[in-house]
């Protein structure tokens, strides 16, 4: 059987995803297990009894773990790849993020030095001890604005007493203080005490590796976790590069008085990514879907075709008012611009839209890829006409009716091994429809 303290990287993998120490050697035990009553989960994982049960209970909350109802109850480990999958593709997304916001300042870095080749920029790698030296230094003459984004490792370069005495007085000086970093786990203690003298704003995402800080727009530390190396400059190029990046995340971070405000009122953190800007789209966009269908299983016939027709055309409308050629487009670019938009609001999984010419009939396919668990709760979502209540595919569906084709009929497949739902939309040329029937 595995040992917990053998596997090092599962355990340190475990934490990077958000889990605690003690979660992480329960849930790794339990993995190993199979199944076990929580003495036994306590022994193998090395957390006292009393932890155990109400680690447990917090991994059942997460879906990590499944009680088994019996005297004495059992636990039995949920397939990791459900819960982490989805986490680990939001890492991916970010880190993505992240190297797109890196090459960007990499490029202004590269043109400030072709601009002026004999001009040698202000760059050294310093030692922990002139660090601190410096840093306090640099603050200590700062008079116009402080951005930091820390890690929730590098948090400590603004929390220790010194810095922080030193932070307060610069903020009643009417100096402009904003710090970015992240969550660690549900807390929100150490970003709390950067709120007393800062704005502070959260980040969602993948947790790079080092600390970036700017003072007054030139000058600069980059730090690293373990504080080894350390870059520092002092040049107004490289910190106009910077300062772009501090702009940018302002527009893609929360601050920290909405996580507050959000503790206060719920006495936890639980589902907190709805507070953040990617939760709370997802949020609104299965508010309208609950909306459509709770409407559509109440109407029938023409009416809800009337129902499908506003909603399409109200959606059309909004689009060519960002699109102004929208209009132009043939309907093969149109469905095309309309999956590009369809895979950016769908909440869960992926998709893909084609659009075929079969004989006499177009076809339009849609493919989701649903996790395995989720597949019934889609599949109630399509059983209704036009068998999904979501504005894109309305839309679609909208634009290949006005072009000229009448709906014939559609079909609806899954695949519950592969974990994918298919509907496919038949339609026929209304003049040949009217000639068939006649």
């Amino acid at each position: 059987m595995m040992n917990i303290e053998n596997d090092p990287e599962i355990f340190k993998a475990l934490l990077e995803l958000g889990l605690t120490k003690n979660e992480a050697k329960v849930y790794m035990a339990l993995v190993d297990m199979g199944e076990g009553k929580a003495s036994e989960i306590s022994r193998k994982s090395g957390v006292t009894r009393e932890k155990t049960y109400r680690v447990l209970k917090k991994l059942e909350e997460r879906r990590l773990v499944k009680v088994i109802d019996g005297q004495p109850v059992r636990w039995r480990p949920m397939p990791p790849s459900d819960y982490f999958k989805p986490l680990i593709e939001v890492k991916k997304q970010s880190v993505e993020k992240m190297e797109r916001v890196i090459h960007e300042l990499q490029k202004i870095y590269s043109i400030s030095r072709e601009k002026d080749a004999k001009e040698e920029l202000n760059v050294w790698e310093i030692g922990e001890r002139d660090f601190d030296s410096i840093f306090h230094n640099a603050l200590d003459s700062c008079r116009k604005h402080i951005y930091a984004l820390v890690t929730p490792i590098g948090i400590d370069l603004l929390t220790n007493p010194d810095i922080s005495k030193m932070l307060r007085k610069l903020s009643k000086a009417n100096v402009n203080i904003e710090i970015y970093t992240w969550l660690e786990g549900d807390s929100i203690h150490a970003p709390g005490r950067l709120s007393n003298y800062a704005d502070v704003y959260i980040l969602d995402g993948e947790v790079p590796d080092y600390s970036l800080i700017l003072i007054d727009s030139y000058i600069g530390f980059l730090v690293k976790d373990g504080r080894s190396p350390i870059i520092f400059y002092s040049d107004h190029k490289i910190g106009n590069g910077s300062l772009s990046l501090f702009r940018l995340m302002k527009y893609t971070s929360t601050p920290l008085k909405d996580y507050i405000d959000y503790y206060d009122a719920l006495g936890s953190m639980e589902g907190k990514e709805i507070i953040n800007e990617r939760g709370i789209k997802n949020f609104l966009i299965n508010v309208y879907e609950e909306l459509i269908h709770s409407i559509s299983v109440t109407l029938h016939g023409k009416e809800k075709e009337e129902l499908y027709d506003i909603i399409s055309e109200a959606v059309r409308r909004t689009l060519m008012k960002r699109i102004q050629n929208y209009d132009e487009l043939t309907l093969g670019e149109k469905i095309k611009l309309l999956r590009t938009i369809l895979r950016k609001t769908i909440v869960n999984g992926d998709l893909n839209a084609t659009l075929d010419r079969i004989f006499n009939q177009l076809h339009l396919t849609i493919e989701f890829n649903i996790e395995k668990e989720k597949l019934a709760d889609a599949f109630s979502y399509f059983s209704v006409s036009p068998r999904y209540p979501h504005p894109i595919i309305m839309l679609m569906d909208y634009e290949i009716r006005v072009s000229g084709y009448k709906r014939l009929d559609s079909i609806l497949m899954t695949d519950n091994r592969e974990g994918k739902l298919t509907v496919k939309y038949m339609y026929g040329f209304k003049k040949m429809i009217k000639t068939h029937s006649l």
